[in-house]
């Protein structure tokens, strides 16, 4: 590491509001090391959370496909895009996702209204396991406030990691979500 400011510890923190917690832009910068194939990749880009259509029908999935249930129950819109670089491969991306009322938490929901995993950050942290075919998906999801200081001002993060295993896979995925 070159010299500098050094980064602000991170301090995890109990979310009792997620939509409150999430609604905004964010920046994001993913790591990818896919161990099987013995590449290293970057991602960066930007993510929103915005209230869902209110217009979604009964079955909670609005035009886009995304499920819905309506902004006044507090269901949120997930996108994000950006570029990648894994090895030779220079490329794009996007992914919308929602996340809807599930009892006293939440459940993220892929773009056809599957579900994905839950998420609970009531203790700042939410540990989740997603099947795939024959890979697994397990992952921790973890709430962050930067404190202010010579590095820049406070502000909330949310750091995603994903350790993907399976028959043809090993990798490990690291997303960090920083206010914008």
């Amino acid at each position: 590491m070159g010299r500098g400011v050094a980064a602000a510890p991170l301090l995890r923190v109990a979310v009792a509001d997620l939509p409150a917690f999430l609604t905004g832009r964010w920046t994001l910068e993913r790591t990818i090391d896919d161990r099987r194939a013995g590449r290293r990749g970057r991602a960066s880009g930007e993510a929103r959370f915005e209230p869902l259509d209110a217009g979604a029908g009964a079955s909670g999935v609005g035009a886009s496909g995304v499920g819905a249930s309506g902004a006044a129950s507090g269901g949120l819109r997930w996108i994000e895009h950006g570029t990648v670089q894994i090895g030779d491969f220079a490329g794009e991306f996007s992914r919308e996702l929602a996340i809807v009322p599930d009892g006293d938490a939440w459940l993220v929901r892929f773009d056809d209204g599957r579900p994905f995993h839950p998420l609970d950050l009531r203790e700042g942290r939410c540990l989740v396991d997603h099947p795939c075919g024959a890979d697994a998906y397990a992952g921790a999801l973890r709430a962050f406030e930067t404190p202010a200081g010579p590095a820049g001002p406070a502000g909330p993060e949310l750091e995603v990691d994903w350790r993907v295993t399976g028959p043809a896979k090993d990798q490990r995925i690291v997303t960090r979500y920083r206010r914008a």
